[in-house]
Parts: C-alpha cells; structure tokens; sequence
C-alpha cells in the first residue's frame, strides 16, 4: 500500500487550508483569522508525527503480506506432500457410523450400452424411458443393438471393494396397469447375464432390486432378487392411472462379505440384505427402465460429492 494512498485526505485538507489562507484571507476578519493561523501552526508540528505512523503502517502491512504469503506456500506444499488433506473423494464421515474402506466412487452411466429406444441425459447421470419435454441435448443411440432395456454403469465393481451410491427415483403412471408391468430396475449382475435379456432380475448371474406389478395384484411393489429369485417384496404406490412415485435408494456393496444392502433413504431404513453374492466375478451396475405407453420413468445416478450423508449402520448382516 503506498504512502500517498494513505495520506491523500490529510494533504487536500492541509491544500484547503493554504488555499484559504491565501485566496480567501479578505474573507476573514479579526478572531477567524487568528483561528486559522493556530491550524495551520498545529498542523505543522503533528505532520511529521502522523507521516512516521503512515510509515510505520506501512512498514507492518509489508510485513503481514509476506507472512501470509509464506503461510499460503507452505499450506500448498503441505497438500502436496499428504494427498490426504486434499477433499475426500469417499463417502461422507460421521462419528457415529465409520466403515473402513468405504468408497463412494465417481462413476456415471456408460451411453455406449444405452438401449436404443431411451434418452441419457448429457451428463450421463439421468435415464428416461421417455422423451420429457422440458428437458435439452437427450442422448439417444438409434442403432444400438443392446438387449438390455436400460444402460450400464461406466465402472465394474471388483470383489474387493466396499462402496456405496444412491439412485433418485420417479415415476407417473399414464394408464392403469392391466397385466404385468415393470417400472424400473437397478442390479449388478456380470457381464454375461446384462446380454442375455432385457431384465436382468431373472438370470443367475445378477442381483436386482425393482419396482414390478404382477397380473394378479392392484399394487407396485419393491422386490429385491437375488439369482432370479424373489427374497422380498413389499409395497411401494398404487398401479392406477395419476399415482406418481418418489424415491431414493441407497445401495452399500460389500464385496468382502458379499453382501449388497439396500436402504429406503426417504424413510431412513434398510429394505433389506442380499447375502452370499458371488464373491468371484465382477459385478456391473445396471440401471433399467420400461413400459413406457403406461408410465414415465426416470432414474438418477448420485454418487461422491452428491452425497451428503448416508445411512448408519451399513452392515451387510
């Protein structure tokens, strides 16, 4: 900061002064005079002492600029030096629910593996089973010869890992669902059982959680599947024309225990554990939409810095 800066109000008012006491001075009679005479004698005896203390402060104001500068180097350097004290990549912490080696990886939806008949969102996060019509720049693959109705993840999950991801959840029915009716799916399951069919939940090599209505009931529910087997099942909406569904699953994969733990995060609850899942292949996420003459779709993607909290207590027993 320079002198000048500091001091440019207490030099115009000493040029006031002078001014005054120059081109005004026929203006001033008897005791003004004399008062601004004793000003201006004032002002010359504290000028230099004010002018030391503007030194002075500018003296200290170079010092603490250097001292922050040297803070902030060694700040970066430490950074650089212990990747830890960068911005966690993984999940949320808390007090009271630690899981060591939990991982929230950053991961999206592969538009490589899109069905050909939905719509990705541009940033690869967001899947529709039709086109809305508030919503630009949809992803579509015209010609893609996937079988599966849905789109896979862009990473597999390894048998060592132990992480944790949601999915936001909507849907609308348009018209009363008359026979059996899926709504959407989200599963890991290997390589080989995503090629096989347009729902994964029914093959062996996949563990799936999905919203069905069978032909002998007036409900939605949640069903969680493990090798095409039904392990649980429950209410979710009514299948009548005008219901809309919102919800947001939380799934933890433990590939050490070979478990996957699903959680109703709205409700604050686990729904359920799949245990003995196949510790020996890689897994990929699969996230699946359908029917769309009878009801709108979509699901979201939440993964890393998206998530804010997650549940305690994420245990695969």
């Amino acid at each position: 900061m320079k002198m000048f800066e500091k001091g440019t109000s207490f030099i115009i008012f000493h040029l006031v002064l002078v001014y005054m006491n120059t081109s005004g001075e026929s203006q001033l009679i008897g005791d003004e005079k004399k008062y601004v005479f004793l000003e201006q004698v004032v002002l010359e005896r504290v000028r230099p002492a004010v002018l030391d203390m503007t030194k002075g402060l500018d003296r200290r104001v170079g010092r603490l600029e250097e001292e922050i500068k040297r803070i902030l180097s060694e700040l970066i350097a430490m950074k650089a030096a212990d990747p830890s004290q960068e911005a966690t990549s993984d999940c949320p912490t808390s007090g009271n629910c630690v899981i060591n080696g939990l991982e929230c990886p950053r991961f999206d939806m592969d538009p490589t593996t899109l069905y050909r008949s939905w719509y990705l969102s541009r940033d690869n996060l967001t899947l529709f089973n039709t086109r809305p019509d508030n919503i630009y720049g949809l992803q579509r693959r015209p010609n893609g010869n996937r079988v599966y109705w849905g789109v896979q993840g862009s990473r597999v999950i390894t048998n060592t890992q132990i992480i944790y991801f949601e999915t936001e959840i909507y849907y609308r029915i348009k018209r009363d669902f008359s026979s059996t009716n899926l709504v959407f799916e989200v599963a890991f399951a290997t390589e080989t059982a995503i090629g096989k069919s347009n729902f994964v939940g029914l093959q062996m090599g996949a563990w799936s959680v999905n919203a069905y209505k069978s032909p002998t009931s007036p409900i939605v529910t949640l069903q969680v599947r493990s090798k095409g087997s039904v392990m649980h099942d429950e209410k979710i909406s009514d299948s009548t024309a005008g219901t809309e569904k919102y919800l947001v699953l939380g799934f933890f994969i433990n590939r050490v225990d070979r478990t996957i733990a699903v959680f109703d995060i709205n409700m604050n609850r686990k729904v359920f554990t799949l245990t003995d899942v196949d510790g020996d292949q890689d897994l990929w996420p699969v996230f699946g939409v359908y029917n769309p003459y009878e009801v709108y779709a979509h699901l979201q993607l939440i993964t890393q810095k998206d998530i804010t909290t997650y549940p305690c207590g994420l245990s695969g027993k």
